[in-house]
């Protein structure tokens, strides 16, 4: 699986908007806020994890592209803890706002826990009910975002003295993993530089390390 996603700290600490309802705590995690600000309170707020918490609140995560349209499964991680003198299970929903390259954002979100979606770009949200009691801090939001691994092989492909630049037959999400080998010389050695999701370099060596070139072989495994 990899991540075409980003952690709940790396958004919060790029400014990411949509905490609404959360209190960002010193260490870093989101707490639910109180409806009252802090001099309101007598010895609670010292005493009680977090004193008349708010009814809702809901965090959206930055602007996610994955490259291309797709058909790509979505799934979630949420990391939690529960608060100072709090018990039972917190109340949490997710959901995702997705769209297609060359279109608007909708900007309506659909509840969702894991399966397929046709987009290019999302946001996710995470919804938290806060009950009095059983109060909790949220340490990770990880939306997921992959595909089954696609191969994609070359034959017989010529490479130059000084290396050639070769484009996939079809794009990656992410860079993939590249491996080669030279055809009917296996004195030659080749290496493989500057993959991205859509190309990669190949340099065919020989055993006295000059850039000679060849004819190759090669396979490219990613999403």
């Amino acid at each position: 699986m990899s991540a075409l996603a980003s952690t709940l700290f790396a958004l919060l600490s790029s400014g990411a908007p949509g905490a609404g309802g959360f209190h960002r705590h010193y260490t870093g995690v989101l707490t639910p806020r109180g409806t009252k600000g802090v001099d309101a309170y007598a010895w609670e707020v010292f005493d009680e994890f977090v004193p008349d918490p708010v009814a809702r609140a809901d965090y959206v995560t930055d602007l996610v592209d994955t490259g291309y349209d797709d058909s790509l499964r979505v799934f979630f991680t949420v990391g939690f803890g529960l608060g100072f003198g709090q018990a039972g299970n917190p109340d949490f929903a997710t959901a995702i706002d997705t769209w297609l390259g060359g279109s608007a954002d909708p900007g309506s979100f659909t509840p969702w826990e894991i399966g397929y979606v046709t987009l290019r770009y999302l946001r996710a949200k995470l919804s938290y009910t806060p009950v009095a009691g059983a109060l909790a801090y949220i340490s990770d939001f990880t939306p997921t975002i992959d595909a089954a691994p696609t191969i994609e092989t070359g034959a017989s492909v010529t490479v130059a003295p000084g290396g050639t630049v070769v484009n996939f037959p079809a794009p990656f999400h992410v860079t993939p993993q590249v491996v080669a080998t030279c055809i009917s010389n296996t004195a030659l050695t080749v290496s493989v530089v500057n993959a991205t999701p859509l190309q990669c370099t190949f340099h065919v060596w020989n055993t006295a390390g000059s850039d000679v070139g060849g004819t190759i072989n090669y396979q490219a495994t990613g999403e």
